[in-house]
């Protein structure tokens, strides 16, 4: 995580850079207009390019955070898997009768 805060301070210093070299360049240019032209497509760029590299960030740790749940999740379900092995019938049954929500079959995948 630190080394993206380190990118991303470099980011926002570069694009201040860029903002502050187009100024004193338009401050020494007499055709604003013709100046913004040529360094607007510049900008327009790297206005598209910051957020783009902070959500792919956000992107690759939630899908971290999404894998290590699944893990999680398929640990547990291992664990109960083996519980249930060790259960017997009848009370298998009074369990089933008294929690039939968590033997409730989700079609949703």
């Amino acid at each position: 995580m630190e080394s993206n805060m380190w990118a991303s301070t470099l980011i926002g210093l570069a694009f201040l850079a860029l903002v502050a070299f187009t100024v004193r360049l338009a401050a020494d240019h007499e055709d604003v207009e013709q100046l913004w032209s040529i360094v607007g497509l510049i900008v327009g760029v790297a206005v598209g390019v910051i957020p783009s590299f902070f959500f792919a960030g956000q992107a690759d740790v939630s899908e971290k955070k999404a894998q290590a749940a699944e893990k999680k999740a398929e640990e547990v379900e291992k664990g109960a898997r083996g519980l249930a092995l060790e259960v017997s019938p009848a009370r298998a049954d009074t369990v089933r009768q008294q929690y039939p929500e968590i033997f409730a079959v989700d079609s949703r995948g």
